[in-house]
């Protein structure tokens, strides 16, 4: 478990410091280059975001959704008229506001209102959420008001039956569109999509009606000066099963954008748009891809509607310099003969999703043969953390790792038993700073389970397994979740990690990709099992006689997959992240059938 690195840049921080390394980085700190400290005067997300943007170096624009483009005085206009329209509606403190939208202007806004009001906003994927789940959102938070857009009013419509909405407010980006001088092909074709027609009544409204309401509101404005309040009720990305909602404070999302902000320096980069690719439902969509960018001054460019066979539409219109995407946005992208010059693009960020270094190698060499200076930066995070724990964004380039972690927080690595481990020991990455959670909605045990108390400071413990090197650059090598132990012939268990697999499967050449799953094994308990796509114009027998001789070479015994089985595609989450409890289910049904099989006989 141990890996060795230079002791170099740790004399080097003791020369700064002035004090003796003690071998623990949350201790030592080695990514600590500046001050720390960070206070919060603003009492609601519209004024930090006023104060914090500075204006000299800001875009001209803060939003750009297809044609449509908003610069952030006429943002802030929209806020305050949403304000009083809410109030209007009798959305205070502590009332849920669920908004059911793809990526569009008006539901930041929303947000933003909601906030100055001490009411909570959830996010709700319309193309990823059943119609009764979006009904036990809204009877369990007892919402009054909910906003969609016209092609989703029957499901919401749906939904809202035995629940206490009161109005539905419908939102109409093709108004906003049809408003533009010149419309590009793209925003044609989505004006086409959603401009359905819908009848009005005292409980379905428009957006112009609900305007109106703040227009004429002339009651006194309760805002909520409690940073402390749930501003944001987030998702998890579910990955091996159903998405916990996760309550971040308004004090949460103010610290994340001034701990990134400070880390990253994006509001000393260059103007341009940073193109938003993952849904609001998931902080790294919206904390991350809208609201830094946002707070440090840059054009935020929305892409709903956003999917593998349109994403093009958004990279040729935007041309953005900045990306923020997942793993399988950028494995998109260089399969895709349709892509021109990207000599615009200058940062192209990645999350979400583990991304090896030899898969980022790749990607890097496609921004280059594009005409691009970008090199894939990787981070690490959780909706836990308000998104975004570790950059990668500046300083030395190191491919392998994750970044390190934004100024502001703390980061360690625990043992089993919770113990801290020294430099490059692998373990469990803990973190701690003004970005965690308040908790899990309506879950204290699970809460209780990730969050703990150490040295007056409180700490989330996250199932990501990895170790801290003593630059502290962080390194995530799987998530303890995915671990499994096997058994050897001789009954001696063993660790399997996944990831590891796959960083070995995909060396391969014609590999296009690989995901590993446990699966049942009567003599082992479980076993790794994988399933690969191979690249085009390679025959894929030949491909996996080679997968099976370098696993024989790389890999330990127990860890060699029992089965390889070539697909199509890798099925992928709405999140980005590929459905391992999909394939586990499907493992599953197979063992199933076959032990029907062998009693049938």
């Amino acid at each position: 478990n141990l890996r060795v690195y230079s002791i170099v840049p740790g004399l080097k921080y003791k020369l700064i410091k002035g004090k003796g390394l003690t071998g623990y980085p949350s201790i030592d700190r080695p990514w600590a280059t500046q001050k720390e400290t960070y206070t919060i005067k603003e009492n609601n997300l519209l004024d930090f975001f006023n104060s914090g943007r500075n204006r000299l170096t800001a875009d001209n624009n803060a939003f750009q959704c297809y044609d449509q483009k908003m610069s952030w005085d006429e943002f802030n206009e929209k806020v305050n008229i949403y304000i009083k329209a809410l109030a209007a509606s009798g959305i205070g403190k502590n009332d849920v506001v669920p908004i059911c939208t793809q990526s569009i202007i008006e539901s930041v806004a929303i947000f933003f209102a909601a906030d100055a009001l001490g009411a909570t906003t959830q996010f709700i994927d319309p193309d990823n959420t059943s119609k009764n789940t979006i009904h036990k959102y809204l009877t369990t938070f007892d919402s009054k008001i909910i906003f969609t857009t016209n092609q989703y009013i029957n499901e919401i419509k749906e939904s809202m039956e035995d629940t206490n909405i009161q109005k539905m407010v419908v939102i109409s980006p093709a108004d906003e569109l049809k408003k533009c001088k010149e419309l590009s092909k793209a925003s044609k074709e989505y004006m086409n999509k959603i401009d359905v027609a819908y009848e009005k009544n005292d409980k379905i409204i428009s957006l112009k009606d609900f305007e109106v309401l703040g227009d004429n509101y002339t009651g006194k404005i309760e805002k909520c000066e409690d940073n402390e309040h749930i501003s944001l009720i987030t998702s998890t990305s579910g990955s091996t099963g159903e998405p916990k909602l996760v309550e971040l404070k308004r004090s949460n999302i103010m610290y994340e954008m001034m701990y990134l902000k400070r880390s990253t320096h994006l509001d000393l980069g260059p103007k341009g748009i940073n193109m938003q690719v993952v849904p609001f439902k998931y902080p790294y969509g919206f904390v991350i891809s809208t609201l830094v960018t946002l707070y440090a001054g840059k054009t935020s460019g929305l892409c709903p509607d956003l999917t593998p066979a349109n994403y093009l539409n958004f990279v040729n219109l935007y041309k953005p310099k900045y990306i923020h995407a997942i793993p399988s946005f950028y494995k998109n992208m260089i399969d895709d003969p349709n892509v021109g010059d990207l000599s615009y693009l200058e940062f192209a960020v990645s999350g979400g999703d583990f991304y090896d270094a030899q898969s980022i190698a790749v990607a890097n060499r496609f921004f280059k043969e594009h005409g691009s200076k970008a090199k894939i930066k990787n981070g690490f995070g959780s909706a836990e953390a308000t998104a975004c724990v570790t950059a990668a964004t500046v300083g030395k380039y190191n491919i392998e790792s994750v970044g390190k972690p934004l100024i502001g927080t703390n980061v360690k690595i625990v043992d089993k038993n919770g113990k801290e481990l020294p430099y490059n020991h692998i373990g469990n990455i803990c973190y701690t700073g003004g970005n965690i959670m308040q908790g899990y909605n309506n879950d204290i045990e699970s809460t209780s389970s990730v969050k703990f108390e150490d040295g007056g400071k409180e700490w989330l413990l996250t199932d990501a397994i990895g170790f801290v090197d003593n630059e502290g650059f962080v390194y995530v090598c799987d998530r303890e979740r995915n671990l499994f132990i096997t058994y050897s012939d001789s009954g001696a268990p063993f660790k399997v990690y996944p990831n590891f697999v796959q960083l070995v499967i995909n060396t391969v050449e014609g590999v296009d990709d690989s995901i590993v799953i446990k699966k049942s094994d009567e003599k082992r308990i479980l076993v790794p099992t994988a399933f690969i796509t191979i690249k085009e114009g390679y025959d894929g027998n030949e491909v996996i006689k080679r997968v099976m001789a370098k696993c024989e070479e790389s890999l330990d015994k127990c860890a060699i997959p029992v089965e390889f089985e070539i697909i199509p595609e890798i099925k992928i989450k709405e999140s980005g992240k590929a459905d391992l409890k999909y394939y586990e289910n499907l493992l599953g049904e197979r063992q199933k059938d076959l032990q029907k099989g062998v009693k049938n006989l």
